[in-house]
């Protein structure tokens, strides 16, 4: 196989079936997403090709183009996030990936 137009990128969520998986996902992000965060979670961001800010508590983050941030969000926490190309993957906290 050859390219015709240059490299790629492809981005997945692999989640094992069942309990807690079933509450994983991933969105594009366009726009803004505002919540209140309903059971604790871990959620990464990924800007693609525009920058993405993420603001939770007091901290806004300003992640540039092809960035990834994860963080470990408490229930009843708000967020908010805006950007015009990105990625949000949500993992319900038993299925926390930076607990080792």
């Amino acid at each position: 196989a050859y390219l015709l137009d240059g490299s790629t990128q492809d981005f997945n969520l692999m989640v094992r079936a069942g309990p807690p998986a079933d509450a994983s996902g991933l969105w594009r992000l366009t726009g803004a997403r505002q919540e209140r965060v309903d059971a604790p979670k871990v959620v990464a961001v990924y800007s693609t090709g525009t920058p993405v800010t993420l603001r939770f508590d007091a901290q806004t983050l300003l992640l540039p183009p092809h960035a990834l941030v994860w963080a470990r969000l408490p229930a009843g926490l708000d967020i908010q996030v805006t950007g015009d190309d990105g990625l949000w993957i949500e993992l319900p906290a038993a299925a926390d990936p930076l607990t080792p």
